[in-house]
């Protein structure tokens, strides 16, 4: 299994880096709880109450899924997916992966609703979240 990139030069003429060339992971689909339970059922003899290993079997899951290259999305949660850090070049044929690419890192992003009003989308997390000042 494999994680794809693709090159992508900047566009944004206010960066320091504009007009020069960076990679971004390629999903190639998207894992959802039904897909995941799937999986799992038919990997495990898990009954009910043993969910210690049921969770222990859907970390293993979601490894495999994001190093397939697909985004898992636990409904009601959020959504994780793979992402890579690259230096830039000047030109795609100057790019290497054993060179440019810098790292691998996985992006969570939260469950949420999307505000009529203000078209904002409203996280599942940050709904009811107070923020004070630490002193």
């Amino acid at each position: 299994m494999a994680v794809f990139i693709k090159l992508y030069q900047n566009k944004y003429n206010r960066q320091h880096d504009y007009g020069k060339w960076f990679a971004r992971v390629v999903r190639t689909g998207e894992t959802d709880i039904d897909r995941l339970a799937e999986h799992i059922e038919q990997n495990t003899t898990f009954k009910k109450g043993e969910v210690r290993g049921i969770l222990i079997e859907l970390v293993e899951e979601m490894k495999r899924e994001l190093q397939a290259g697909r985004t898992v999305n636990l409904n009601g949660f959020g959504r994780f997916h793979l992402g890579v850090t690259s230096l830039s070049v000047d030109k795609p044929e100057d790019f290497h992966i054993g060179r440019h690419i810098t790292g691998v890192k996985c992006k969570f992003v939260p469950a949420g609703r999307r505000n009529p009003n203000t078209w904002r989308i409203n996280q599942v997390f940050s709904e009811g979240v107070e923020v004070k000042r630490l002193e």
